[in-house]
């Protein structure tokens, strides 16, 4: 099946172009599913990435979802939301994108994304043992000189220094 351009397949408000993608940026986390399936439906079968950003400044956390054309892998298009920072709460998009699995669980571990419906969220690069609600890739996140986690809100400190 031959994809069909994005901006045939989703209605939205406002595009962007995101490394060679057609974006449809979405206006909720309510349209999310919505959007992937009409995109898969259009033809946009093949997996890619899943990215999150961290944007302290506006409050939220950044997702977007690219998804490539199996018959012509140069059509790629995707679709953007953001979820609340203090609530990052989205539905998981693995029956739409069965490939989406262990990218859901990098940016639940690294951003702290609950993806609702994703039965394995089990640490996929962080040890077993790291602490609940320290996300590496948020930009209030501390690493020392010395290595040593410091998060915001953290009780425990290195003997004899105070983190940042």
């Amino acid at each position: 099946m031959a994809c069909r351009p994005a901006r045939e397949c989703l209605e939205a408000s406002r595009w962007a172009a995101v490394e060679g993608a057609e974006v449809a940026v979405l206006e909720s986390i309510e349209e999310l599913r919505d959007a992937a399936e009409r995109l898969a439906g259009c033809g946009y079968k093949l997996f890619l990435s899943l990215i999150g950003v961290d944007e302290p400044e506006k409050n939220t956390i950044r997702l977007t979802y690219t998804a490539a054309c199996p018959d012509d892998p140069s059509l790629v298009a995707g679709v953007e939301v953001e979820v609340p920072r203090d609530r990052p709460v989205a539905p998981s998009l693995r029956e739409v994108w069965p490939g989406i699995d262990l990218q859901e669980r990098e940016v639940h571990e690294m951003l702290g994304v609950m993806f609702i419906g994703q039965p394995d969220l089990r640490h996929l690069l962080l040890p077993p043992d790291w602490p609940r609600g320290v996300y590496p890739l948020r930009k209030d996140f501390r690493v020392s000189e010395e290595g040593f986690l410091y998060a915001p809100g953290a009780t425990a400190q290195p003997r004899g220094k105070r983190a940042p």
